[in-house]
């Protein structure tokens, strides 16, 4: 299947019963508020970085110092968004309720497992499944990046508690090799494809018009 830029990018495909600490690798987009052009430029298919982007990339790079059961794969930094695969490699909570486990990445050593959750009738089903995900690994270090990279980059900007990134994050489970190798191409394309990024301010104002 060819990889749809639209359907792994701007949507999140994020499962509502699946356990978000399960080893696994896991592609993650994250958007600036206001999809404004904060960290860099490109020139020749190349993404260059600006102090403030040096900051997002810096502390993407540490997160396995805080988190060492995570590795990190494919990353790349645009001029209002990143892209990055991070790769639980232990669980470190344990399960709730019943975890069951299946071989989704035939031919790799990363087997995600699918999450069962019982819900309390008493109490809403959404509220508990909210709660509770909040908790989840991958959630965790992606709260911690965003607040610690926007803490730094409010010093540098001298704009202390404004909003740098966009609330929450795209997600997508890496299922087989083929979906990995699909997804490492695309981030790693993403630079050069940038003419054609539906992110890039001048085909959003594009596509505003074409919606009028």
């Amino acid at each position: 299947m060819r990889y749809d830029r639209f359907k792994h990018h701007r949507r999140s495909v994020r499962l509502q019963k699946w356990d978000y600490s399960c080893v696994g690798p896991y592609y993650v987009t994250v958007l600036t508020k206001r999809m404004e052009c904060i960290f860099g430029h490109i020139k020749n298919g190349n993404m260059i970085l600006n102090d403030i982007g040096k900051i997002a990339h810096q502390y993407w790079y540490s997160l396995p110092e805080k988190y060492d059961m995570i590795d990190l794969d494919e990353f790349q930094i645009m001029p209002n968004h990143l892209h990055g695969v991070i790769i639980i490699k232990k669980r470190i909570t344990p399960p709730v309720r019943e975890i069951h486990e299946y071989p989704l990445l035939e031919g790799m050593s990363i087997k995600p497992a699918s999450f069962q959750f019982s819900l309390d009738s008493t109490k809403d089903p959404f509220i508990v499944w909210r709660n509770y995900r909040r908790r989840m690994l991958l959630f965790k270090i992606m709260g911690f990046y965003k607040m610690n990279s926007a803490k730094e980059i409010n010093i540098v900007r001298d704009t202390v508690g404004a909003n740098v990134w966009h609330r929450s994050f795209h997600d997508e489970i890496i299922r087989d090799p083929k979906h990995f190798q699909n997804v490492r191409k695309y981030i790693r394309d993403n630079p050069k494809n940038w003419d054609k990024d539906e992110n890039n301010p001048v085909n959003m104002k594009k596509s505003k018009k074409r919606k009028k």
